[in-house]
Order: structure tokens, then C-alpha cells, then sequence
């Protein structure tokens, strides 16, 4: 037992123990993850390691073996295992978990493991393919040995390639890293595609438990990768050294699925799909084949083509198939079968269902177009007595050129069975349909042309008709909403110019009123004040001091009268932009160019009153600036803040002291007025100025 003695030697100088209660064999280990055992569990083993599967620079995968047994387990991303081979003597520990598996069944992570010494492994040991599966080799270092019949990716992890093994009448799955499957130059073929066909030995272990989703799929036959597997037998240096087909002609259907490549040769008769073909040999066989190469012979063009063959119990079909150009034989004359119904084709209430002689011969019957075809397939759908089938332009495309669902047609081609192939599970295949394949332009010529008015397009007009009539009915109603509101809008805007107009028109009235009557006499009283003074050259100075504040008086209110005049007969008030009519009062006293009126109030939010109060107490501002403060810029702004509106008049002229203004004892009533005018809408007045630094008076309302 060289194995123990080396566990043996190498356990006391790494110092290890075991932990309590651990699983300590393989043989354990195996029934834990058989589901013999508990689902949670821990194991602790000391063996060798059989079998090494990488993945991503790292091995992920370990198959053990001790004097009790074989087991596996599964590396965890964060384990550190690129040093590690076969033949090493390790102690690796982890545990035994359900936790996240698709298929449900335990597997074992490791989660660490130390090298205890170095073996030199055992041989593998030789087992058939029918041992694989029998459970007396689970997970054990074995060799087994077939012939590769294709080779697949995994659909369900990109980390798989499977290469199916056949031989002695089984089948085994063969799981190989993809690591190392890159795409050669030519094809997109993996480096695993070389073996298809051939005789190879694998060697890796039988794992009875893959957690990947086929559930269903059995025994996987685990292997490291190219470097575990070698060809059998020296394949024959020409491809085409095979054996004939004939030569299988009377085998079983079972060892026809574990015979490698194959030979036959005769003349393509049609093509189809791609990479499919009908071969018709000089002995009459009609073979189809799949082949891997992208270019294709022509049809006529006579051929050898080699190939894995499968059956369907009529015909044989050779995949994988290589094809080589060969001296023309006889070119037989075809004739073409007039077929009027599908029904001699394929009639379920027949005594004789489907005639299977029909299959490779080149046949003419009429149908209607059911569906074309989508995208680049190439396969539409005809309808002949209710069945509906098949018709394949793959080799024609052009052929389809005017043709569109609802024509009758007249179709051309060769005749297709569309048949299962045999497995295992299904040892009686049957003939699922046929269709017919097109060969040239002229295969599908139109007979009639559906009518116009087919049924959907009648539904289409109907339907396109009452929808425009949905439409002018909504644009109508848009309309009549549009012109009503647009009406309305227009009658508001008239009714704002007749009060206006009649707004307008009653202060010109009123202006002509005072001018004829306050105006006049205030000019007279004003004349005849100067008069007096005149003639009072002997009048006491207090009396010439109090006639001069009545004249300053007097004067103050000749102009407020000029001023009500020309606000009366001005437009300012029905500006809507305030700004606007902050300019158009002032511009009668103040040149544009020394004002900068900012207001960024709407009109229509102040009232008629409040706006005339502000123009006026503006205007006497601004006026008062250039006239008595010399100022040669004034800026006006305004805001509205919630329910105030505030507004400042600033000038840059020689300023004053609003404590020690002249008021209306010294006959100046301008400043006064504009507070009188304030304090009535129940605002506020503030002054800001001193002498040589201008002023800034703001308005609150």
C-alpha cells in the first residue's frame, strides 16, 4: 500500500489532525454526495488526486482517490490550486452542501487543501461504455473507448464542450474543459471537431451527479481536456479512405450508431437549407448529407462525400460530411411526377399513409401561397388540399422574386422526406412530413394572383375609412373649440378698447372742463396777486412774505392742474407693460436718455387707482431729481413682493437732507403731495439721502 505509507509519513510532518466528527474517507465522501448521508456535512480527507480538470487558469474541479474508494469535489473561487497534479498526496477540506444546486443533489466545495508529498499515479483503469453508467466506477480514474459521432457546445455553461462517444451499441457523454477551444481559421470549428469520426481513448472518471441543468442527462464522463485524449487507431492519412456505404447496409441501427465515417458516392440531386444535400448512387440509394465544409458542390456535380452515418430506417444520412469532385458518370434523364394532390404524397386515411418511394424524385404540383418566407431562410408555406408543407428556395431564391401570399403556384423541385432519426429511445422513427426542394429560378411559376379585394384589405379600407372619419369629426371639434375660444378672446379685447375708448374720452372731457374753468381762474388769481405786489411797494415785509408763499402756492397748483390735465388726456394708463407707461408718463419732462426703468410688475395686477398713484408719485420723483438735484441719471424698478408691490426711484444728483426739507410752509407741496398720495393706499415712504451723494426714495404699497 504505497499510497497509505505515503499519507502515512507525510501526515506527522504537516502536523495535521483530523477534525471531529469529518468525513475522513473517499468511500464516505462518495455516499455523501450520493445522498446516502446527511445533505450537510464536513470531510477532511487525505489522498490522492486521480484527475485534474482546469478552467480560467485554475483547477476547479478534483477527483480523489484512496484505499477506500474515489471521490469529488469541487474547487470555490477563492482556493489557490494552480500547482497542484496528479499524483499528489493531499489533505483537502470542505464540506458537503445542497445549498444553490440546480440538479439538487449534494456536492462537495473545497475549501482548502495542502500538499503532503508526490506519487506517481496509477494507469487508468480500462472500462466499456456500458460501465460507465452501471455505478461501479463512480468517480474512479478510468479509460474508456469509442468512436466520436459529433462534437457539441453546452448551451447551459460556456465552459463545456461535449464530445458524444459511441461504441458497443452505447453512448456516453464526454465532458471536456472548453478552455482550450478556440476557433481555428476555417469554419468556426472547435480543436475538438478533429476527432469526430475517428476512434480515440479518453481518460478521466464516471461522475454520476452533474449539477448542471439536464437534470435527465445520467452519467457524465469527466476528462481534462485534449491532453486526455489520444487517438485509437492511426486514422488513414486520405479522408476518404473509408469504407462504402454499402457495406452497412444491412447492419442495425444500433451499430450503425457506433461506426465511424463512411463512404459514398454519386451525383447530387438537389441542395438545400444551407449545408444539406441529396446524393443519389450509381446503385439508386438516395443518401443525405450535412456537410461541415461552407462550400458546397453543385447540383448535377458528381461526388465522393465521406461522412458519420445515421439512419431513419428508410435512408442513410452521413453528418459531418467532406465532399471531393469525381469524373462525371451517366447523367440519367429525370422525370418530373405530376402530383395533383398532397394527398398522394401523404394521406393519413390511406391504407398506405405516406408513400416513402416519392422521396428523392423530382415532382410538380399547384398550390396557394400560405406565408413567405421571413428573413434569410428561404422556406415558404403552401397549401394543396388542406395540408399545408413546405417548399424550400435555399438553392433559389430568386425563384420567390414575385410571389406573394394568396397566389396559386406551380411548384417544381425535388421531394423531400422530412424523417426522425433513430436513437435509442425512439427505435422506430417516423415520417414526420415532406417538402419539396426548388432547384432553379423557373421551380415556382404563378398561376393566379390573389384579387384585390382580398378580405384583409377590404378590412383595411373599412378600417383606414372610418378612422379619417374619426379624424374630421376630432379635427372639427377642434376646430369649433379653437374659433370659440379665439371668439371669445377676441370679444374681451374688444370690450378692453371700448372702456378704453370710453375711459379715454370721458378725462378729455374732464380736462377741457378744468382747463376752461379751475385753469383759467387759477391764471387770473395768480395775475392779480402779481399785481398787488406791484402796487404794495409801501406794504409791510411780513405781508410781502406771506404774498410770496401764497404766489409759490398758488404756482404749485397751476402746476398740479397741468399735470392732472395731461395725465387726463395721456394713454399712459392703458399700456399693459408698466415699464411702458412709466416712460410714457415721464417722457413729456425727462429726456429718454437720463431715466433706466426696470419694472418688472404686469400691469393687469395693479388697479387703475394704485397705478395712477404711482405714476404720479414717480413722475414728481423723477422730475424733482433732474430739476432740483441737477441729476443726470435716474433709474426707476419695481417688484412685487406676495401682495406688495415696491418700487425706488434713484438719482445720482447733489442729494439733501430729508430732515431739514422745505415743505409746504415754504410753498414746496411736490414731496408732501407724493406721501399724501401714499399713505392714502396705505403704503410707506422711505428717503435715503444726504448732501453730494444723491437719493433713493422707496415706494411700499
Amino acid at each position: 500500500m504505497l499510497l497509505t505509507a505515503a499519507i502515512s509519513a507525510s501526515a506527522p510532518a504537516a502536523a495535521l489532525t483530523h477534525a471531529e466528527g469529518a468525513i475522513t474517507t473517499a468511500s464516505r465522501l462518495s455516499d455523501a454526495l450520493l445522498g446516502k448521508t446527511g445533505s450537510e456535512a464536513v470531510f477532511d480527507i487525505k489522498a490522492q488526486v486521480a484527475c485534474v480538470i482546469p478552467f480560467g487558469g485554475k483547477i476547479r474541479y478534483l477527483a480523489l482517490k484512496d484505499e477506500t474508494g474515489s471521490a469529488f469535489v469541487t474547487e470555490v473561487s477563492d482556493s489557490e490550486l494552480s500547482g497542484l497534479r496528479q499524483g499528489d498526496i493531499v489533505r483537502a477540506r470542505g464540506t458537503v452542501t445542497e445549498t444553490g444546486l440546480v440538479s439538487g443533489y449534494p456536492q462537495a466545495q473545497l475549501r482548502s487543501v495542502a500538499v503532503l508529498g508526490h506519487e506517481e499515479p496509477q494507469p487508468p483503469t480500462p472500462i466499456s461504455l456500458c460501465e460507465v453508467s452501471d455505478g461501479s466506477h463512480d468517480w474512479e480514474w478510468t479509460r474508456i473507448g469509442g468512436i466520436v459521432r459529433d462534437v457539441l457546445p453546452s448551451e447551459t455553461d460556456s465552459r463545456w464542450i461535449f464530445l458524444i462517444l459511441a461504441a458497443e451499441g452505447a453512448t456516453v457523454y464526454v465532458a471536456a474543459p472548453a478552455d482550450d477551444t478556440s476557433l481555428e481559421a476555417a469554419g468556426g470549428r472547435t480543436v475538438y471537431d478533429k476527432f469526430i469520426g475517428a476512434k480515440v481513448m479518453v481518460d478521466g472518471f464516471a461522475n454520476p451527479r452533474d449539477k448542471s441543468m439536464r437534470l435527465y442527462q445520467g452519467y457524465t464522463f469527466h476528462c481534462s481536456g485534449l491532453a486526455s485524449i489520444r487517438l485509437a487507431e492511426q486514422r488513414p492519412a486520405d479522408p476518404f479512405d473509408a469504407p462504402d456505404v454499402g457495406t452497412i447496409r444491412h447492419s442495425s441501427p444500433s451499430t450503425i450508431a457506433t461506426i465511424g465515417r463512411v463512404k459514398a458516392s454519386g451525383q447530387i440531386l438537389t441542395l438545400w437549407g444551407g449545408r444539406n444535400a441529396l446524393l443519389a448512387t450509381k446503385e439508386g440509394e438516395m443518401i443525405r448529407t450535412a456537410f461541415d465544409c461552407e462550400e458546397r458542390p453543385r447540383r448535377g456535380e458528381f461526388v465522393d462525400v465521406v461522412g458519420i452515418p445515421h439512419t431513419d430506417l428508410f435512408h442513410i444520412t452521413l453528418s459531418h460530411a467532406l465532399w471531393r469532385p469525381v469524373a462525371a458518370g451517366r447523367i440519367s434523364c429525370r422525370r418530373v411526377q405530376r402530383i395533383r394532390s398532397s394527398l398522394e404524397i401523404a394521406d393519413p386515411s390511406a391504407m398506405q399513409p405516406v408513400k416513402a418511394g416519392v422521396h428523392g424524385r423530382d415532382v410538380r404540383i399547384d398550390a396557394k401561397v400560405y406565408s413567405l418566407p421571413k428573413r434569410e431562410d428561404h422556406t415558404m408555406l403552401v397549401e394543396n388540399d388542406s395540408h399545408i408543407f413546405e417548399v424550400d428556395a435555399s438553392h433559389a431564391p430568386s425563384a420567390l422574386r414575385d410571389v406573394q401570399p394568396g397566389c396559386v403556384v406551380s411548384i417544381t423541385g425535388t421531394c423531400i422526406l422530412k424523417t426522425e432519426a433513430w436513437s435509442p429511445d425512439r427505435a422506430f422513427p417516423q415520417i414526420k412530413d415532406f417538402m419539396i426542394v426548388i432547384n432553379d429560378a423557373d421551380g415556382v411559376q404563378v398561376l393566379q394572383r390573389p384579387p384585390w379585394w382580398t378580405p384583409g384589405r377590404l378590412s383595411a379600407v373599412i378600417g383606414a375609412l372610418v378612422a379619417a372619419l374619426i379624424g374630421v369629426f376630432l379635427w372639427n371639434r377642434a376646430l369649433d373649440r379653437v374659433a370659440e375660444r379665439r371668439g371669445r378672446e377676441l370679444s374681451r379685447e374688444q370690450v378692453k378698447r371700448e372702456r378704453s375708448a370710453l375711459k379715454a374720452e370721458e378725462r378729455t372731457r374732464l380736462a377741457v372742463e378744468l382747463h376752461d374753468s379751475l385753469s383759467q381762474t387759477l391764471t387770473g388769481i395768480a395775475m392779480e396777486m402779481e399785481a398787488a405786489k406791484d402796487a404794495g411797494d409801501n406794504m409791510p415785509p411780513e405781508m410781502l412774505a406771506h404774498m410770496e408763499i401764497a404766489a409759490k402756492a398758488l404756482k404749485s397748483c397751476r402746476d398740479e392742474l397741468k399735470n392732472c390735465l395731461r395725465d387726463l388726456r395721456s394713454q399712459a394708463l392703458e399700456e399693459r407693460d408698466m415699464a411702458k407707461a412709466i416712460v410714457r408718463t415721464l417722457k413729456p419732462y425727462v429726456s429718454a436718455s437720463k431715466i433706466d426703468v426696470r419694472f418688472n410688475v404686469l400691469r393687469s395686477d395693479i388697479p387703475d387707482g394704485t397705478a395712477h398713484t404711482l405714476l404720479r408719485a414717480i413722475r414728481e420723483l423723477a422730475v424733482n431729481a433732474i430739476r432740483h438735484g441737477k441729476a443726470t441719471h435716474v433709474k426707476i424698478a419695481g417688484c412685487r413682493e406676495g401682495d406688495r408691490i415696491r418700487c425706488s426711484v434713484a438719482d445720482n444728483g447733489t442729494g439733501f437732507d430729508p430732515s431739514s426739507a422745505p415743505g409746504a410752509t415754504q410753498g414746496h407741496f411736490g414731496l408732501q403731495g407724493v406721501r399724501e398720495r401714499i399713505k392714502h393706499l396705505n403704503g410707506t415712504i422711505h428717503i435715503d439721502s444726504s448732501p453730494g451723494a444723491g437719493a433713493k426714495v422707496t415706494i411700499t404699497i
